[in-house]
This record gives structure tokens, C-alpha cells and sequence, in this order.
């Protein structure tokens, strides 16, 4: 299935990833709160279908099955997202990103 990044015209504060066979259908799983990051975007209620922007992001095709520490992974990698682990609050992107230490990390936070 095509992976989405989902966002608001309106802030850049927040993002999620949906996947969807088409653009359309992307907006409305967002809509449903049916996202695969589950980021406060996707909760909330304000939103509306003027709102939401997509953009595909092919390196993520096809992963809709894969765990959220797997994609985001890609996503800082190949995708140059920049992601938050609460709670210590380090912030991981492409520069500084050691696999062992960020799924480490990623393990105490759940």
C-alpha cells in the first residue's frame, strides 16, 4: 500500500503517516484516526477536510505492517523527519541517529 505524510495547511507542529491506495483516501483515515505514528494530529477534532495536506512518501511503501520504531527509523533516514522520544526529550534526526541507542531509547519509552 502507498504511505502518505498527513499534515495541516495551517501548522508544521504536527505530522503523522497514513497508508492508502489514494490521496483521498489518506485525508480520510486521518479523519477516522486511523494513522500508523498515532501523534496528536490524529486526535485532533478540529480538523477539517480543507485542512489536511498529503504527500507521498514512497520510502515507506508497502511497510504498512512493519512496527512504528521500523518507520521511524526510515523516516529519519530517508525521509529527513526529525522525531521526539518523551520522555527524556532527545531529539533524533539523520545526523545523530544510532540504531542501537535510538531503539534502546524507543524500548523505555513503552
Amino acid at each position: 500500500m502507498k504511505a502518505w505524510e498527513v499534515y495541516t495547511s495551517y501548522s508544521n507542529n504536527y505530522c503523522d503517516v497514513v497508508f492508502a491506495d489514494t490521496r483521498s483516501k489518506a485525508k480520510t483515515k486521518l479523519l477516522e484516526s486511523r494513522t500508523k505514528l498515532d501523534s496528536e494530529l490524529a486526535h485532533d477534532d478540529s480538523l477539517e477536510w480543507i485542512d489536511i495536506r498529503v504527500k507521498r512518501l514512497p520510502e515507506l511503501d508497502g511497510m504498512e505492517n512493519d512496527s512504528t520504531m521500523c518507520i521511524a527509523e526510515v523516516l529519519l533516514l530517508k525521509c529527513a523527519w526529525t522525531y521526539m522520544i518523551v520522555p527524556d526529550g532527545k531529539t533524533w534526526n539523520a545526523d545523530n541517529f544510532n540504531k542501537e541507542e535510538f531503539e534502546k531509547e524507543w524500548k523505555n519509552e513503552d
